[in-house]
């Protein structure tokens, strides 16, 4: 024993069986009506905090199935904060602003070429036509020099000044 320490003993004297079960059946009941509470409010601030984890997760899932289905790019997701779901909501955002911005400098590139193919074709038709205009001037000019050749070959000659000959064709 320690010297100077009591230990208080509680009893209740002249208590019976029964009122000590009704005692225990309402401190009991009145410590389940706590824990009932306590339990409602922890489900329902819990169900407030996943809320507010899972709205944005859902929210940036929509604007991905929207943008995956649609390939439009200018689809942005909305911010609910500037905790790490804002944060990656901020880089999924910037992430389809670089994709956007990447097809809109592909369809001008792709514009321009189709630009610069027609005009290289139409180049190249105008050559077509040029080049057989010039054939087609070639062959009549050879067809001319062939009959003159052909029609004057008494009246062509070629005169020697060494020799003073003439040569007839």
């Amino acid at each position: 024993a320690i010297p100077g320490l009591t230990i208080p003993i509680w009893f209740v004297p002249n208590v019976t069986t029964e009122e000590m079960r009704t005692r225990v059946l309402s401190h009991v009941g009145v410590v389940g009506v706590f824990l009932l509470a306590a339990f409602l409010v922890a489900y329902s601030i819990s169900a407030r905090l996943q809320r507010l984890v899972s709205e944005p997760i859902l929210h940036l899932v929509d604007v991905e199935k929207k943008v995956s289905e649609t390939q439009d790019y200018s689809l942005r997701a909305k911010k609910h904060g500037t905790d790490e779901l804002g944060v990656l909501i901020d880089g999924f955002n910037e992430m389809l602003r670089e994709i956007q911005e990447r097809d809109i400098a592909l369809l001008a590139a792709r514009d321009d070429l189709e630009r610069r193919v027609g005009e290289r074709t139409r180049e190249l038709q105008q050559e077509i036509v040029e080049r057989r205009k010039a054939e087609q001037a070639l062959w009549e000019s050879e067809q001319l020099y062939a009959q003159i050749a052909l029609n004057a070959s008494d009246v062509l000659y070629v005169l020697n000044t060494e020799s003073g000959e003439v040569d007839w064709f």
